[in-house]
């Protein structure tokens, strides 16, 4: 439901601030996001899941 698609938006916008060089730390910070979810998010776009 929503609280998916909340999560989903987070993960997108971690990824796109990691991919515009932000530190891993400052987007734990930011989005409230673990290292385990930084990881995953990592993992998941070596697959293209975030598209």
């Amino acid at each position: 439901g929503r609280q998916e698609g909340r999560q989903e938006a987070t993960l997108k916008i971690a990824h796109a601030l990691l991919n515009s060089g932000i530190d891993r730390e400052t987007v734990m910070k930011t989005t409230g996001l673990s290292q385990n979810e930084l990881e995953q998010i990592d993992n998941d776009a070596s697959s293209n899941f975030l598209g």
